[in-house]
């Protein structure tokens, strides 16, 4: 007896928490997105699939029995800058006073980290 007076209990109360929910909940404006971006995919221009051939489960359709697509015209791409090349070797004495540097830098590092 007193499982079904808990299981009531239970249950009006589910009830009465739905009905104040519904009831005190705020009514918002549906969200407004025309000032938003856009996404990239949104812009490109989509066209319906070609419609199929009647093909009888016997045979499949081949490609040259399909509708003809029609042809896109390719997307011109941005111009890639790159690094210039050297087209002289580095002066050796350069090279030297470089790899001296590295040297002492990693010695220093070593230095610090043993501390």
């Amino acid at each position: 007896m007193l499982l079904v007076v808990m299981v009531g209990a239970l249950a009006l109360a589910g009830l009465v928490s739905a009905l104040v929910f519904r009831l005190t909940r705020t009514r918002t404006k549906p969200y407004q997105i025309s000032d938003e971006w856009r996404a990239p995919w949104d812009s490109l221009h989509t066209e319906p699939a070609p419609p199929m051939a009647v093909v009888s489960r016997d045979r499949p359709l081949r490609l040259s029995e399909a509708a003809p697509r029609r042809a896109e015209t390719p997307v011109p791409r941005r111009a890639e800058t790159s690094a210039p090349r050297r087209g002289t070797a580095r002066d050796p004495a350069q090279t030297e006073q470089d790899n001296k540097q590295i040297a002492a830098m990693l010695q220093r590092l070593a230095r610090s980290a043993a501390n």
